[in-house]
């Protein structure tokens, strides 16, 4: 029997002061980039409020300079390169001017805390972010990204699963907004308490307490998580998922979905919710189109959907093949202790298809509140899966909906309290008196 083991989470703070060696005054009128020039790794520079029209380089220094002053000084571009050490930027803005970005390249360890931008593109370089913005995209090559209190107003992308090297890669994101697409091919990544619009992931992931809303108006017909991949294994919880729909009489294929596993992937699905999911249009000829979850046969067996609530999620075409229910999945995925909740005329006469067997679900009104906590006459209540690892964070049978269970912490897109990212516990279960090994995977806010 293993003894206990409580493994201490990782600090996700940006912003730790270290020895420096100089400290340097940059004032308006004068130029950071002599200042940059003239010093050492472990320097120090602080720039002084005001404009400075220069394309800043860093290049092999391992220097740290922060902006003075509420409006932050800013600079037109900034370049940093063949950094081994750790390069700290705070309270800067590099937004100005239409040209502006940040290109960051061979840099092992970048802090930016209170930066803004206009686009970040960094190769085989570790970036750690708390506090920025970025007006276009931030893309990031080879290397891993934690990202903290953000926003990026299209797309981001951790385009590698792997360093140039072959060390594995890691994408963290919390309480953060990505405007467009969010991308995701790290070796490992926890996405938690984001707004985000749609996504697509590989690689071993925790999707926790996000909403990836589609913002449609009948003009998204998109994915809005979609898993890919033989190295994909997911755990997607206490997530929203809606407003990936369009009026459309026209040909579509494999859109309007809330969630997608395919190409090998695997995911255990448990207390989301998902709606609005549809084809409003009855012309077109359409496949694949209108479902909450689709769970194609091309992936991995022994995915487990449980405790969701899905409602308004259809396709109203005259002419439809393939996936079109609620749940769309082959024969050996888990189905049970779900809502699926046909509410309309318009939905389909069976909830779900493929193959799968859809054990001891509901199809009834939930009776939630504007927020989608349920009131206290919901069918919802104790009927999500009913085994003790399932329950809900007061020890009662798991809810079902997106509050169920006890990964989700309701305040956790907000609070500033440290949160667990995840935790493995081996064995699930253990009789009275037994051991359980519990070890902490990812980091904390704090």
């Amino acid at each position: 029997m293993k003894p206990l083991l409580l493994c201490l989470v990782l600090s996700f703070v940006l912003g730790i002061s270290f020895a420096h060696g100089t400290t340097r005054m940059v004032l308006q009128g004068q130029s950071i980039q002599d200042a940059i020039d003239a010093s050492a790794s472990g320097d120090l520079i602080l720039v002084g409020e005001g404009v400075y029209p220069e394309e800043l380089v860093v290049n092999g220094k391992a220097i740290e300079f922060r902006g003075q002053g509420a409006n932050r000084p800013s600079a037109h571009g900034l370049s940093l390169q063949n950094v081994s050490g750790v390069l700290r930027i705070s309270n800067m803005r590099f937004n100005d001017i239409s040209t502006s970005e940040i290109l960051i390249v061979d840099c092992s360890s970048v802090f930016l805390t209170n930066v803004d931008g206009r686009e970040l593109n960094a190769t085989r370089a570790s970036l750690q972010l708390k506090n920025c913005s970025f007006s276009e995209n931030l893309l990031v090559h080879n290397g891993s990204l934690k990202l903290l209190k953000s926003t990026v107003t299209k797309n981001l992308a951790v385009s590698n699963p792997t360093t140039i090297s072959g060390a594995p890669t890691e994408c963290i994101i919390l309480q953060s907004t990505i405007g467009e697409k969010l991308t995701s091919r790290a070796s490992t990544a926890t996405i938690s308490y984001n707004l985000i619009r749609l996504g697509h992931f590989e690689g071993k992931l925790n999707l926790v307490g996000n909403e990836f809303n589609g913002r449609s108006s009948n003009n998204f017909p998109e994915i809005g998580i979609d898993l890919n991949g033989t190295s994909t294994k997911a755990l997607i919880s206490n997530n929203l998922i809606w407003k990936y729909n369009i009026s459309s009489n026209g040909y579509l294929q494999n859109k309007c979905i809330g969630i997608r596993v395919t190409d090998g992937a695997k995911a255990d699905i448990h207390n989301n919710l998902i709606r609005n999911c549809y084809d409003y249009g009855a012309g077109g000829t359409n496949i694949n189109v209108g479902m909450g979850i689709f769970i194609t046969p091309s992936a991995t067996p022994g995915s487990s959907i449980m405790g969701n609530l899905i409602f308004d999620c259809y396709d109203k075409s005259n002419a439809r093949t393939g996936g079109n229910r609620m749940v769309y999945a082959p024969p050996s995925v888990n189905l049970s202790h779900n809502n699926l909740w046909r509410n309309g005329g318009h939905m389909h006469p069976d909830q779900v298809a493929g193959g799968v067997v859809n054990l001891d679900s509901l199809n009834a009104d939930p009776r939630i509140n504007g927020d989608y906590t349920l009131k206290p006459d919901s069918p919802c209540i104790d009927k999500g899966p009913p085994d003790p690892q399932h329950n809900d964070r007061d020890g009662s049978r798991n809810d079902i909906g997106m509050f169920g269970g006890h990964n989700f912490i309701p305040d956790g897109r907000t609070t500033d309290k440290p949160i667990v990212l995840g935790l493995d516990v081996a064995p699930i279960a253990v009789p009275v008196g037994g051991t359980v090994t519990i070890e902490s995977t990812g980091a904390t806010v704090k």
